[in-house]
């Protein structure tokens, strides 16, 4: 697991307030952060310090969709991702904004019937979005397989999509849709705000997104710990119509 911090504001203190939950990114087999500086993050309960990992900055612009055109930028930091290659230790790679609250123990029981396949996870059917269900970029998970792909094919994407006007999780998915990774959905593994909403007491969710604070973010952990009640299994019909007109 990894995030990606700016040097100054409230995203390196969220990550270093996590750091002795038991959760996060911290919670992980793996673990890294990514800034344009390096610094150091926190030190952990068993005393091992963190520094941030360093990558190319990039100008980020105003995508399509009136968010961040953060494309380029999150192409830099792949780059470093691929060289510092802790990826090749684990089946799974995941991508978690400092502000989302993530459950690995859930995460996995997820992943787990995915592992070994070519895929990467798409968590977000929002009704109505232009390009149908995605890949939302608070929480992003990938196979071993799909990022080897990527790595050697990235180029192809660089020289082919039109990545300057899209926001980094909508490049990720075209990019490895270009290349041949396949789609995984899997809509109840995220709770986030942008999304459909975001419910700390949903029990199924392994993400929920945002909690900018370290307040809000440890509130919800607690949350977590008090899921409310399954109601249903069964997708509502509008859902359904809703995903057959995305079939692929």
């Amino acid at each position: 697991c990894f995030s990606v911090v700016q040097p100054s504001g409230y995203e390196a203190p969220l990550l270093k307030a996590q750091m002795n939950t038991g959760q996060g990114i911290w919670a992980c087999d793996h673990f890294s952060v990514f800034s344009i500086q390096e610094f150091v993050v926190g030190t952990m309960p068993n005393g091992d310090e963190v520094r941030t990992q360093t990558f190319v900055p990039a100008e980020v612009k105003e995508s399509k969709d009136h968010t961040a055109a953060n494309a380029e930028l999150f192409m830099h930091v792949w780059d470093a991702v691929g060289k510092q290659a802790k990826w090749q230790l684990t089946d799974w790679t995941i991508k978690v904004d400092p502000d989302a609250v993530l459950l690995p123990t859930r995460l996995r029981k997820h992943l787990d019937p995915f592992t070994g396949q070519h895929g990467y996870v798409v968590n977000c059917a929002k009704p109505f979005m232009p390009e149908g269900p995605m890949m939302f970029g608070a929480m992003e998970a990938f196979t071993k397989s799909a990022l080897d792909t990527y790595f050697t094919k990235v180029s192809d994407c660089a020289h082919s999509l039109p990545w300057d006007i899209w926001g980094e999780d909508l490049y990720m998915g075209k990019c490895l849709e270009k290349v041949g990774v396949q789609r995984i959905n899997d809509f109840t593994i995220y709770s986030d705000g942008v999304c459909r909403g975001v419910d700390c007491t949903d029990p199924d969710a392994a993400a929920f997104h945002p909690k900018k604070d370290i307040g809000q973010w440890m509130v919800c952990l607690e949350q977590t710990k008090h899921p409310r009640a399954r109601y249903t299994t069964d997708a509502p019909h509008w859902f359904k119509d809703y995903m057959r007109s995305y079939e692929r």
